[in-house]
Protein backbone atom coordinates (compact mmCIF):
# COMPACT_ATOMS: atom_id res chain seq x y z
CA UNK A 1 0.00 0.00 0.00
CA UNK A 2 1.27 3.13 -0.99
CA UNK A 3 2.44 5.68 1.92
CA UNK A 4 0.22 8.93 2.39
CA UNK A 5 1.90 12.01 2.62
CA UNK A 6 1.83 13.73 6.54
CA UNK A 7 -0.07 16.97 5.05
CA UNK A 8 -3.01 14.32 3.47
CA UNK A 9 -3.12 13.25 6.89
CA UNK A 10 -3.62 16.32 8.25
CA UNK A 11 -5.80 17.49 6.44
CA UNK A 12 -8.16 14.74 7.07
CA UNK A 13 -8.18 14.14 10.80
CA UNK A 14 -8.58 18.19 10.44
CA UNK A 15 -11.78 17.96 8.34
CA UNK A 16 -13.08 14.89 9.84
CA UNK A 17 -13.03 16.70 13.15
CA UNK A 18 -13.92 20.01 11.26
CA UNK A 19 -17.06 17.98 9.84
CA UNK A 20 -17.75 16.35 13.00
CA UNK A 21 -18.22 19.28 15.22
CA UNK A 22 -20.50 21.13 12.97
CA UNK A 23 -22.75 18.46 12.61
CA UNK A 24 -22.98 18.65 16.08
CA UNK A 25 -23.29 22.39 16.70
CA UNK A 26 -26.98 23.95 17.21
CA UNK A 27 -29.01 23.81 14.25
CA UNK A 28 -29.43 27.60 13.62
CA UNK A 29 -25.40 28.43 14.07
CA UNK A 30 -25.48 27.07 10.28
CA UNK A 31 -28.83 29.07 9.49
CA UNK A 32 -30.30 32.08 9.39
CA UNK A 33 -32.40 32.25 11.99
CA UNK A 34 -31.54 34.42 15.01
CA UNK A 35 -29.82 32.36 17.60
CA UNK A 36 -30.61 32.62 21.39
CA UNK A 37 -26.93 31.80 22.83
CA UNK A 38 -28.37 31.51 25.91
CA UNK A 39 -30.10 27.73 25.62
CA UNK A 40 -26.36 26.62 25.10
CA UNK A 41 -24.55 29.05 27.68
CA UNK A 42 -23.76 27.81 31.05
CA UNK A 43 -21.17 28.56 34.18
CA UNK A 44 -21.87 32.12 33.77
CA UNK A 45 -19.37 32.85 30.86
CA UNK A 46 -22.39 34.33 29.08
CA UNK A 47 -23.45 36.70 31.64
CA UNK A 48 -19.79 37.74 31.77
CA UNK A 49 -18.86 38.43 28.45
CA UNK A 50 -22.09 40.40 27.77
CA UNK A 51 -21.87 42.34 31.02
CA UNK A 52 -17.67 43.46 30.43
CA UNK A 53 -18.86 43.96 26.70
CA UNK A 54 -21.88 46.51 28.45
CA UNK A 55 -19.31 47.91 30.54
CA UNK A 56 -20.64 46.25 33.88
CA UNK A 57 -17.24 44.90 34.41
CA UNK A 58 -16.32 41.48 35.13
CA UNK A 59 -19.85 40.29 37.04
CA UNK A 60 -22.72 37.67 36.54
CA UNK A 61 -25.15 40.50 37.58
CA UNK A 62 -27.86 41.44 35.16
CA UNK A 63 -28.83 44.24 37.16
CA UNK A 64 -27.59 47.21 39.41
CA UNK A 65 -25.29 46.33 41.70
CA UNK A 66 -22.79 44.78 39.40
CA UNK A 67 -20.85 42.61 41.78
CA UNK A 68 -17.89 41.34 41.14
CA UNK A 69 -17.96 37.74 40.39
CA UNK A 70 -14.84 35.35 41.81
CA UNK A 71 -15.89 31.90 40.48
CA UNK A 72 -14.57 32.30 36.82
CA UNK A 73 -10.94 33.21 35.17
CA UNK A 74 -10.97 35.90 32.72
CA UNK A 75 -9.68 34.77 29.28
CA UNK A 76 -12.44 32.95 28.06
CA UNK A 77 -15.46 35.80 28.87
CA UNK A 78 -12.75 37.92 27.26
CA UNK A 79 -12.70 35.78 23.99
CA UNK A 80 -16.39 35.72 23.83
CA UNK A 81 -16.19 39.20 24.03
CA UNK A 82 -13.69 40.32 21.13
CA UNK A 83 -15.34 37.57 18.75
CA UNK A 84 -18.25 39.43 19.75
CA UNK A 85 -16.71 43.29 18.90
CA UNK A 86 -15.38 41.66 15.79
CA UNK A 87 -18.24 39.37 14.01
CA UNK A 88 -21.49 40.91 16.39
CA UNK A 89 -22.42 37.19 16.63
CA UNK A 90 -22.61 33.90 18.55
CA UNK A 91 -22.18 32.23 15.27
CA UNK A 92 -19.09 32.97 15.15
CA UNK A 93 -17.99 31.83 18.40
CA UNK A 94 -19.21 28.32 17.90
CA UNK A 95 -17.59 28.59 14.30
CA UNK A 96 -14.35 29.41 15.71
CA UNK A 97 -14.71 26.98 18.55
CA UNK A 98 -15.28 24.31 15.77
CA UNK A 99 -11.86 25.27 14.05
CA UNK A 100 -9.94 25.11 17.37
CA UNK A 101 -11.61 21.83 18.07
CA UNK A 102 -10.21 20.47 15.12
CA UNK A 103 -6.99 21.96 15.14
CA UNK A 104 -6.85 20.22 18.70
CA UNK A 105 -6.89 16.95 17.25
CA UNK A 106 -3.99 17.67 14.84
CA UNK A 107 -2.03 18.77 18.15
CA UNK A 108 -2.95 15.04 19.31
CA UNK A 109 -1.37 13.47 15.90
CA UNK A 110 1.59 16.16 16.59
CA UNK A 111 1.83 15.10 20.46
CA UNK A 112 1.38 11.21 19.43
CA UNK A 113 4.07 10.92 17.28
CA UNK A 114 6.51 11.79 19.96
CA UNK A 115 5.35 8.10 21.50
CA UNK A 116 4.34 6.31 18.45
CA UNK A 117 4.43 5.68 14.82
CA UNK A 118 2.86 7.54 12.76
CA UNK A 119 0.06 5.41 11.57
CA UNK A 120 -0.50 4.75 15.19
CA UNK A 121 -0.39 8.54 15.64
CA UNK A 122 -2.55 9.20 12.85
CA UNK A 123 -5.23 6.79 14.77
CA UNK A 124 -5.02 8.97 17.70
CA UNK A 125 -5.81 12.00 15.67
CA UNK A 126 -8.82 10.57 14.21
CA UNK A 127 -10.18 8.83 17.15
CA UNK A 128 -9.39 12.50 19.28
CA UNK A 129 -11.21 13.84 15.57
CA UNK A 130 -14.26 12.02 16.10
CA UNK A 131 -14.67 11.51 19.95
CA UNK A 132 -18.98 12.47 20.02
CA UNK A 133 -18.56 14.25 23.40
CA UNK A 134 -15.62 16.81 22.61
CA UNK A 135 -17.04 17.90 19.34
CA UNK A 136 -20.90 18.35 21.55
CA UNK A 137 -18.84 20.86 23.74
CA UNK A 138 -17.86 22.56 20.67
CA UNK A 139 -21.30 24.04 20.61
CA UNK A 140 -21.71 25.19 24.04
CA UNK A 141 -20.66 28.27 25.93
CA UNK A 142 -18.08 26.72 27.92
CA UNK A 143 -13.97 26.78 28.36
CA UNK A 144 -13.87 22.92 27.16
CA UNK A 145 -12.82 23.78 23.50
CA UNK A 146 -10.46 27.27 23.99
CA UNK A 147 -9.00 25.24 26.83
CA UNK A 148 -8.16 22.32 25.12
CA UNK A 149 -6.72 23.99 22.26
CA UNK A 150 -3.94 26.36 24.49
CA UNK A 151 -3.34 23.38 26.97
CA UNK A 152 -2.87 20.71 23.78
CA UNK A 153 -0.05 23.44 22.22
CA UNK A 154 1.33 23.84 25.93
CA UNK A 155 1.98 19.73 26.10
CA UNK A 156 3.27 19.80 22.37
CA UNK A 157 6.11 22.46 22.60
CA UNK A 158 6.79 21.19 26.01
CA UNK A 159 7.78 17.85 24.80
CA UNK A 160 9.52 19.54 21.99
CA UNK A 161 11.97 21.21 25.17
CA UNK A 162 12.16 18.08 26.66
CA UNK A 163 13.58 16.87 23.69
CA UNK A 164 15.94 19.85 22.84
CA UNK A 165 16.39 22.03 25.97
CA UNK A 166 15.99 25.23 24.44
CA UNK A 167 15.61 28.05 27.00
CA UNK A 168 13.35 29.59 24.23
CA UNK A 169 11.43 26.59 24.18
CA UNK A 170 10.36 26.69 27.96
CA UNK A 171 9.37 30.16 28.01
CA UNK A 172 7.17 29.28 25.15
CA UNK A 173 5.59 26.88 27.43
CA UNK A 174 5.15 28.24 30.37
CA UNK A 175 3.79 31.42 28.97
CA UNK A 176 1.28 28.76 27.38
CA UNK A 177 0.21 27.14 30.59
CA UNK A 178 -0.23 31.05 32.66
CA UNK A 179 -2.75 31.15 29.32
CA UNK A 180 -4.43 28.23 30.14
CA UNK A 181 -4.49 28.95 33.57
CA UNK A 182 -6.05 32.36 32.91
CA UNK A 183 -8.72 29.99 31.06
CA UNK A 184 -9.17 27.66 33.40
CA UNK A 185 -7.67 27.09 36.75
CA UNK A 186 -6.92 23.64 36.92
CA UNK A 187 -3.14 23.95 35.45
CA UNK A 188 -2.22 26.57 38.38
CA UNK A 189 -0.02 23.93 39.69
CA UNK A 190 1.04 22.12 36.70
CA UNK A 191 4.59 24.33 37.32
CA UNK A 192 5.57 21.95 40.04
CA UNK A 193 5.44 18.84 37.48
CA UNK A 194 7.15 21.12 34.49
CA UNK A 195 10.08 22.06 37.26
CA UNK A 196 10.60 18.64 38.73
CA UNK A 197 11.36 17.34 34.84
CA UNK A 198 12.93 20.01 33.41
CA UNK A 199 15.62 19.68 36.92
CA UNK A 200 15.38 15.62 36.11
CA UNK A 201 15.97 16.09 32.37
CA UNK A 202 19.30 18.44 32.47
CA UNK A 203 20.52 16.19 34.98
CA UNK A 204 19.93 17.28 38.26
CA UNK A 205 22.15 20.55 37.42
CA UNK A 206 21.09 22.52 40.60
CA UNK A 207 23.05 25.73 39.80
CA UNK A 208 21.34 25.85 36.14
CA UNK A 209 17.69 24.93 37.28
CA UNK A 210 17.63 27.71 40.52
CA UNK A 211 19.25 30.64 38.31
CA UNK A 212 18.14 29.62 34.62
CA UNK A 213 15.08 27.35 34.98
CA UNK A 214 13.11 28.45 37.68
CA UNK A 215 13.08 31.70 36.92
CA UNK A 216 11.99 30.97 33.17
CA UNK A 217 9.19 28.70 34.20
CA UNK A 218 7.53 30.63 37.70
CA UNK A 219 8.68 34.27 36.31
CA UNK A 220 6.76 34.01 32.74
CA UNK A 221 3.92 31.67 34.65
CA UNK A 222 3.28 34.58 37.55
CA UNK A 223 3.62 37.36 35.01
CA UNK A 224 0.89 36.27 32.40
CA UNK A 225 -1.17 35.66 35.98
CA UNK A 226 -0.48 38.70 37.96
CA UNK A 227 -3.05 41.35 36.08
CA UNK A 228 -5.64 38.56 37.57
CA UNK A 229 -4.01 37.63 40.89
CA UNK A 230 -4.04 41.99 41.36
CA UNK A 231 -7.56 42.40 40.49
CA UNK A 232 -8.70 39.87 43.08
CA UNK A 233 -6.58 41.51 45.61
CA UNK A 234 -7.42 44.79 45.29
CA UNK A 235 -11.20 43.62 45.06
CA UNK A 236 -11.95 41.05 48.13
CA UNK A 237 -8.42 41.42 49.62
CA UNK A 238 -7.24 37.76 48.16
CA UNK A 239 -4.87 36.51 46.07
CA UNK A 240 -6.15 32.72 44.35
CA UNK A 241 -7.06 32.74 41.44
CA UNK A 242 -10.48 31.84 42.14
CA UNK A 243 -13.38 30.83 44.68
CA UNK A 244 -13.61 27.42 42.94
CA UNK A 245 -11.20 25.36 44.97
CA UNK A 246 -12.42 26.06 47.77
CA UNK A 247 -16.48 26.23 46.79
CA UNK A 248 -16.01 22.80 45.49
CA UNK A 249 -14.54 21.64 48.62
CA UNK A 250 -17.48 23.02 50.66
CA UNK A 251 -20.36 22.30 48.23
CA UNK A 252 -19.12 19.26 46.56
CA UNK A 253 -16.39 17.43 48.29
CA UNK A 254 -17.46 17.35 51.91
CA UNK A 255 -21.77 16.63 51.19
CA UNK A 256 -20.52 13.78 48.31
CA UNK A 257 -18.39 12.18 51.59
CA UNK A 258 -21.01 12.18 53.71
CA UNK A 259 -23.25 10.99 51.41
CA UNK A 260 -21.02 8.08 50.99
CA UNK A 261 -20.66 7.34 54.76
CA UNK A 262 -23.83 7.56 55.76
CA UNK A 263 -25.59 5.86 53.00
CA UNK A 264 -27.77 9.08 51.67
CA UNK A 265 -28.66 10.59 48.59
CA UNK A 266 -25.91 13.57 47.98
CA UNK A 267 -29.10 16.46 48.12
CA UNK A 268 -29.48 15.16 51.66
CA UNK A 269 -26.35 15.50 52.62
CA UNK A 270 -25.57 18.69 50.99
CA UNK A 271 -28.72 19.98 52.83
CA UNK A 272 -27.44 18.75 56.38
CA UNK A 273 -24.37 20.60 55.63
CA UNK A 274 -24.68 23.42 54.10
CA UNK A 275 -28.24 24.08 55.99
CA UNK A 276 -26.32 23.51 59.18
CA UNK A 277 -23.70 26.21 58.55
CA UNK A 278 -26.79 28.67 57.30
CA UNK A 279 -25.41 28.59 53.80
CA UNK A 280 -28.15 28.96 51.47
CA UNK A 281 -26.20 28.65 48.34
CA UNK A 282 -22.85 28.41 46.62
CA UNK A 283 -22.67 32.09 45.72
CA UNK A 284 -22.17 32.79 49.42
CA UNK A 285 -18.69 31.51 48.90
CA UNK A 286 -16.59 34.00 47.46
CA UNK A 287 -12.82 35.57 47.93
CA UNK A 288 -13.44 37.40 50.33
CA UNK A 289 -14.30 34.67 53.14
CA UNK A 290 -12.93 31.69 51.33
CA UNK A 291 -10.62 31.02 55.30
CA UNK A 292 -13.83 30.23 57.06
CA UNK A 293 -15.34 28.60 54.89
CA UNK A 294 -11.91 26.36 54.19
CA UNK A 295 -11.41 25.87 57.85
CA UNK A 296 -14.81 24.31 58.32
CA UNK A 297 -14.97 22.16 55.40
CA UNK A 298 -11.57 20.75 55.89
CA UNK A 299 -12.44 19.93 59.73
CA UNK A 300 -15.98 18.12 58.81
CA UNK A 301 -13.25 16.14 56.32
CA UNK A 302 -11.79 14.76 59.16
CA UNK A 303 -15.05 13.73 60.80
CA UNK A 304 -15.54 11.24 57.37
CA UNK A 305 -12.39 9.04 56.45
CA UNK A 306 -14.39 6.33 55.45
CA UNK A 307 -16.88 8.26 53.24
CA UNK A 308 -13.16 10.17 51.71
CA UNK A 309 -11.71 7.02 50.70
CA UNK A 310 -15.03 5.59 48.77
CA UNK A 311 -14.79 8.93 47.06
CA UNK A 312 -11.46 8.47 45.77
CA UNK A 313 -12.00 4.92 44.17
CA UNK A 314 -15.59 6.57 42.69
CA UNK A 315 -14.20 9.64 41.14
CA UNK A 316 -11.22 7.79 39.76
CA UNK A 317 -13.57 5.44 37.91
CA UNK A 318 -15.75 8.36 36.83
CA UNK A 319 -12.92 10.27 35.44
CA UNK A 320 -11.81 7.51 33.04
CA UNK A 321 -15.05 5.77 32.29
CA UNK A 322 -17.85 8.67 32.35
CA UNK A 323 -18.70 9.22 28.60
CA UNK A 324 -20.92 12.32 28.74
CA UNK A 325 -23.11 10.88 25.30
CA UNK A 326 -26.41 10.79 27.75
CA UNK A 327 -26.05 14.87 27.31
CA UNK A 328 -25.40 14.54 23.65
CA UNK A 329 -28.62 12.38 23.15
CA UNK A 330 -30.94 14.17 25.68
CA UNK A 331 -29.80 17.34 23.38
CA UNK A 332 -29.96 16.07 20.31
CA UNK A 333 -32.63 13.02 20.31
CA UNK A 334 -34.86 14.32 22.98
CA UNK A 335 -34.02 11.07 24.96
CA UNK A 336 -34.65 12.10 28.70
CA UNK A 337 -32.02 10.07 30.43
CA UNK A 338 -32.15 11.12 33.73
CA UNK A 339 -29.42 9.05 34.50
CA UNK A 340 -26.13 10.17 33.12
CA UNK A 341 -24.07 7.46 34.84
CA UNK A 342 -24.91 3.77 33.13
CA UNK A 343 -24.26 2.08 36.49
CA UNK A 344 -21.51 -0.81 35.50
CA UNK A 345 -19.61 0.17 38.63
CA UNK A 346 -23.09 -0.43 40.44
CA UNK A 347 -23.14 -4.36 38.85
CA UNK A 348 -21.52 -4.95 42.09
CA UNK A 349 -23.31 -2.74 44.87
CA UNK A 350 -26.83 -3.23 42.93
CA UNK A 351 -26.86 -5.46 40.56
CA UNK A 352 -30.96 -5.77 40.23
CA UNK A 353 -31.04 -2.02 39.83
CA UNK A 354 -28.31 -2.21 36.94
CA UNK A 355 -29.43 -5.27 35.10
CA UNK A 356 -32.77 -3.66 34.76
CA UNK A 357 -31.17 -0.08 33.63
CA UNK A 358 -29.27 -1.84 31.45
CA UNK A 359 -32.13 -3.54 29.66
CA UNK A 360 -34.25 -0.20 29.62
CA UNK A 361 -31.45 1.83 27.98
CA UNK A 362 -30.93 -1.05 25.22
CA UNK A 363 -33.82 -0.39 24.29
CA UNK A 364 -33.46 2.46 22.71
CA UNK A 365 -30.67 5.14 21.71
CA UNK A 366 -28.94 5.00 25.22
CA UNK A 367 -27.31 2.00 23.96
CA UNK A 368 -25.13 4.45 22.40
CA UNK A 369 -24.35 5.60 26.44
CA UNK A 370 -23.73 1.77 27.10
CA UNK A 371 -21.67 1.25 24.44
CA UNK A 372 -19.81 4.97 25.06
CA UNK A 373 -19.08 3.64 28.72
CA UNK A 374 -17.71 0.02 27.92
CA UNK A 375 -15.48 1.96 25.25
CA UNK A 376 -13.86 4.55 28.01
CA UNK A 377 -13.56 1.31 30.27
CA UNK A 378 -11.86 -0.54 27.33
CA UNK A 379 -10.07 2.90 26.54
CA UNK A 380 -8.79 2.97 30.24
CA UNK A 381 -7.76 -0.84 30.49
CA UNK A 382 -5.21 -0.40 27.23
CA UNK A 383 -3.93 3.15 28.56
CA UNK A 384 -3.23 1.36 31.76
CA UNK A 385 -1.36 -1.48 29.83
CA UNK A 386 0.37 1.20 27.81
CA UNK A 387 1.80 2.94 30.48
CA UNK A 388 3.15 -0.56 31.90
CA UNK A 389 4.74 -1.33 28.49
CA UNK A 390 6.14 1.75 27.43
CA UNK A 391 7.95 1.95 31.33
CA UNK A 392 9.28 -1.84 30.63
CA UNK A 393 10.42 -1.09 27.09
CA UNK A 394 11.90 2.35 27.35
CA UNK A 395 12.37 3.06 31.28
CA UNK A 396 10.94 6.42 32.60
CA UNK A 397 12.11 9.11 30.12
CA UNK A 398 10.85 13.03 30.77
CA UNK A 399 8.58 12.89 27.83
CA UNK A 400 6.34 9.40 29.62
CA UNK A 401 6.83 10.89 33.09
CA UNK A 402 5.40 14.05 31.65
CA UNK A 403 2.26 12.87 30.05
CA UNK A 404 1.37 9.81 32.92
CA UNK A 405 2.06 12.35 35.41
CA UNK A 406 -0.47 14.87 33.56
CA UNK A 407 -3.08 12.61 33.02
CA UNK A 408 -2.73 11.94 36.87
CA UNK A 409 -2.70 15.78 37.98
CA UNK A 410 -5.91 16.11 35.96
CA UNK A 411 -7.54 12.57 36.92
CA UNK A 412 -6.44 13.50 41.38
CA UNK A 413 -7.81 17.40 41.19
CA UNK A 414 -11.36 16.03 39.85
CA UNK A 415 -11.45 14.33 43.88
CA UNK A 416 -12.82 18.00 45.16
CA UNK A 417 -15.82 17.61 42.61
CA UNK A 418 -16.94 14.37 44.58
CA UNK A 419 -19.90 13.21 43.00
CA UNK A 420 -20.30 15.45 40.37
CA UNK A 421 -17.28 14.63 38.20
CA UNK A 422 -17.65 14.13 34.38
CA UNK A 423 -16.78 13.38 31.35
CA UNK A 424 -15.76 17.10 30.89
CA UNK A 425 -12.88 17.09 33.25
CA UNK A 426 -11.25 14.59 31.18
CA UNK A 427 -11.54 16.13 27.98
CA UNK A 428 -7.92 17.83 28.00
CA UNK A 429 -6.19 14.82 28.57
CA UNK A 430 -8.17 12.53 26.14
CA UNK A 431 -5.54 12.63 23.35
CA UNK A 432 -2.67 11.61 25.55
CA UNK A 433 -4.93 8.29 27.23
CA UNK A 434 -5.51 7.55 23.67
CA UNK A 435 -2.06 7.92 23.16
CA UNK A 436 -1.16 4.86 26.01
CA UNK A 437 -3.66 2.51 24.80
CA UNK A 438 -2.47 3.24 20.82
CA UNK A 439 0.95 2.16 22.76
CA UNK A 440 -0.54 -0.60 23.70
CA UNK A 441 -2.05 -1.88 20.70
CA UNK A 442 0.92 -1.20 18.43
CA UNK A 443 2.80 -3.69 20.87
CA UNK A 444 -0.07 -5.94 20.97
CA UNK A 445 0.11 -5.62 16.70
CA UNK A 446 3.81 -5.76 15.99
CA UNK A 447 4.02 -9.03 18.91
CA UNK A 448 1.10 -11.00 16.38
CA UNK A 449 2.29 -9.80 13.05
CA UNK A 450 6.24 -9.01 13.54
CA UNK A 451 6.84 -9.03 9.83
CA UNK A 452 4.03 -6.77 9.09
CA UNK A 453 5.64 -4.38 11.33
CA UNK A 454 9.22 -4.65 10.88
CA UNK A 455 9.54 -1.77 8.63
CA UNK A 456 7.63 0.27 11.15
CA UNK A 457 10.00 3.53 12.36
CA UNK A 458 9.15 5.06 14.97
CA UNK A 459 8.47 8.89 15.28
CA UNK A 460 10.50 10.10 17.84
CA UNK A 461 13.71 8.19 19.62
CA UNK A 462 15.15 8.68 22.69
CA UNK A 463 17.28 7.94 25.42
CA UNK A 464 16.08 7.21 28.94
CA UNK A 465 17.19 8.94 31.56
CA UNK A 466 18.89 7.29 34.40
CA UNK A 467 17.50 6.14 37.10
Amino acid sequence: MQKWHPYVILGLIFFVALAMRLALLPSPVLGTKTFDARSVAYDGYYEIANSISAGHGFSRSVAPPYIPDSVRMPLYPLFIMGILKIFGSYKALFIIQALLGSLSAVLAYFIAKEFITEKWSAGVGFLTALEPYTAYLTGIVLTETFFTFVFLCFVYFFLRYLKGKSMRMLALTSALLGIATLIKPTTQYLPILMLALVWWNSGFNFRKFLLKEVPVVLGIFLIILSPWIYRNYETFGNMSLNVEPVSALYAFLVPSTIALEQNIPFDEAAQRFLGGLSVQKIEDVNLANTSEFRRSALAELRNHPKGLAELFGITMYGFFTHDGYASLLNTFFDANISYAHPPVFELITHPGEAVSFFGNLMRGPGALVVVGRLFWIAVTLLALAGAIAYWRKKGLTPQFLFITGTIAYFALTTIIIGLGVNARLRVPVEPLIFILAAFALQRMFRQKFPEKYAGDIQSNSRTPIRR
